[in-house]
C-alpha cells in the first residue's frame, strides 16, 4: 500500500524535478493540521531526484506515491525515538542521583545530540526515503 499526492512539476535542473504539491480540502477540516508541517501552507515544493529526467517536462501533472512503510518508518524516526531517548535519558539521570532539573536538562542535551546526528546523516536518510513519480497529465512539447 503506498500513499499518493498529486502535483505540478515547477522546474527541473540537474536531475532534481522540484514538484509543487498542493494540499487537500482534507487538511482543513484535520483537527491537527496546525502541528502536521505539511499543513504549514497551502502548498509544498518536494524535491525529486531523477537522472532521466528528459521524459518530464515543466507543467506535467504527476503523482508521487511513497510507500507506507517507509511513511511509517520516517515517523519513528522523527518522533518516536527521539521522545524514548529523552524520557529514558531523564529517567537514568534520575536513577542516576541527579536533581529532576539536571534530569530534565540531560533529557534536552539528548535530544539536542539526537537531532544534531539526524542532521549529519541527511544524506544517508534521502537514498531510503523515495518518492515513486507517476505522470497523470503531461505537457505537450513544442517541437512538434
Amino acid at each position: 500500500m503506498s500513499i499518493c499526492q498529486n502535483g505540478v512539476i515547477k522546474a527541473i535542473s540537474n536531475g532534481k524535478i522540484i514538484i509543487k504539491i498542493t494540499r487537500h480540502d482534507a487538511c482543513d477540516t484535520c483537527r491537527v493540521k496546525e502541528y502536521c508541517h505539511t499543513s504549514s501552507s497551502k502548498e509544498q515544493l518536494v524535491e525529486y531526484q531523477d537522472d532521466n529526467n528528459q521524459f518530464w517536462h515543466v507543467g506535467d501533472k504527476v503523482e508521487l506515491s511513497i510507500n507506507e512503510k517507509i511513511l511509517l518508518y520516517s515517523i519513528c524516526w522523527s518522533y518516536v525515538l527521539p521522545l524514548l531517548l529523552m524520557v529514558m535519558g531523564i529517567f537514568i539521570a534520575i536513577r542516576a542521583g541527579l536533581s529532576e532539573t539536571l534530569s530534565g536538562i540531560s533529557g534536552i542535551i539528548i535530544l539536542i545530540m539526537y537531532y544534531f546526528g539526524l542532521f549529519l546523516s541527511h544524506g544517508f536518510i534521502d537514498k531510503k526515503f523515495t518518492y515513486k513519480i507517476k505522470a497523470i497529465d503531461k505537457v505537450r512539447e513544442d517541437n512538434d
